[in-house]
């Protein structure tokens, strides 16, 4: 069994919109989100318009919010890519995955999606399964020719284990 994690902060459009149906025929336990007011309201909506009932709403740290001065009201609308508030906002997709994979023991991996992802297939559990000692799939999204190793976090595959839940919990408080 796995569950899908997705941050929803802001007001989201129609592609989120289409991105998330996408999401939800999958073969997931659960679809977790985390979000702001704005976000949670329109993943509720949407939720019920699709009628899926399998929502698990994870709240952030109210500290945390207030250490990155993100506001959480009901008027944020959708955040640009690059900005300062978008930056600060992809650190709670490490809160959230292990937020999921502590909260949520009965599942064996959670795949992280961004709400800009399409989903044709179901992810293949049986190539991540055989490799035990892997916590973490993740797209190498390293420039060419580069020495330096990029990693994109917009689909990640985390295994529910102790070395994901350290792993997680460094990455957050780094960029935190």
């Amino acid at each position: 069994d796995y569950g899908v994690s997705l941050l929803v902060f802001g007001r989201l459009g129609k592609s989120s919109e289409i991105s998330f149906s996408s999401i939800k025929n999958l073969n997931c336990k659960m679809i977790c989100v985390m979000g702001d007011d704005s976000g949670i309201e329109w993943i509720t909506r949407i939720s019920k318009d699709l009628n899926y009932e399998n929502l698990c709403v994870h709240k952030p740290n109210h500290e945390d919010i207030d250490t990155l001065n993100i506001s959480t009201s009901g008027e944020n609308k959708y955040t640009d890519f690059g900005n300062e508030r978008f930056i600060k906002l992809t650190t709670f997709k490490w809160y959230l995955i292990n937020d999921v994979l502590s909260k949520h023991p009965d599942l064996g991996f959670t795949l992280f999606s961004d709400l800009d992802i399409l989903w044709f297939q179901e992810p293949s559990l049986n190539d991540f399964a055989p490799f035990q000692n892997t916590y973490l799939f993740v797209q190498d999204d390293s420039p060419l020719k580069s020495s330096t190793k990029h990693a994109c976090t917009g689909v990640m595959f985390w295994r529910n284990n102790s070395s994901s839940k350290e792993a997680l919990n460094l990455l957050f408080n780094n960029q935190l």
